[in-house]
Order: structure tokens, then sequence, then C-alpha cells
């Protein structure tokens, strides 16, 4: 599981596109050391961040932090992960939502 996890969570925001719905499917038997392991790592490869730093990517405009912060507000879903957000800076940490389906909010949008 740590494996997967880590592939995941190194893999999604390094990406110039780190933004469209990336979505995990896993069995119920295994769906709470999923979200479990999606913690513990996040919280060991990103223990702090440093907003002031350039080296992690932004949102590229206000307009559009402000379009994501309202299409996660719409979701049915649950926030189980959520990175640090500064509207300031366009610094938006990655965020997982659990419990959506096909037509929840965030699928639906190009987020």
């Amino acid at each position: 599981m740590r494996g997967c996890v880590r592939k995941v969570l190194i893999r999604l925001p390094t990406y110039s596109a780190c933004i469209s719905p990336d979505y995990v499917v896993v069995t119920e038997d295994r769906h709470q050391a999923l979200l479990d392991a999606l913690s513990k790592e996040y919280k060991r490869i990103f223990p702090q961040q440093d907003l002031s730093k350039d080296d992690y990517p932004r949102i590229v405009s206000h307009n559009h932090f402000d379009r994501l912060q309202n299409t996660l507000s719409k979701s049915k879903g649950r926030v189980v992960l959520e990175g640090q957000k500064d509207r300031d800076t366009k610094l938006m940490g990655m965020t997982v939502v659990d419990g959506i389906s096909w037509d929840d909010e965030v699928m639906k949008e190009y987020v």
C-alpha cells in the first residue's frame, strides 16, 4: 500500500496539469487503509509547506483559485486530506475528497 500511495503523492503535485481530477478506486476492505496511508505519507513527504518558496506549483490566477475552491465546496464528498491553501500566493496543496460519485461536481468540472 505504501508504494502505491507514494507514487500517487509524488506524481500529482509536480504535474503541470495537476488540477485534473485524478481518482483512486479501491475495494471496500482496503478503503480505510488507503486513506490512512495517504494521510501518513503526505505528512512525511510534505511535512510543512513554506509558502514563501517558489518551488511549489501555483494556480495560474486568483480567478482559477476561486473557481477551484467553489468546485470543492459544492462536492458532496468529504475532504479527508487538505494541503495548505493561500489565495494571495495562489498556492493550493493537494486535496483528497472521499465518498464521491461520478456525477459529483469535482468529477464533472475540469478543475
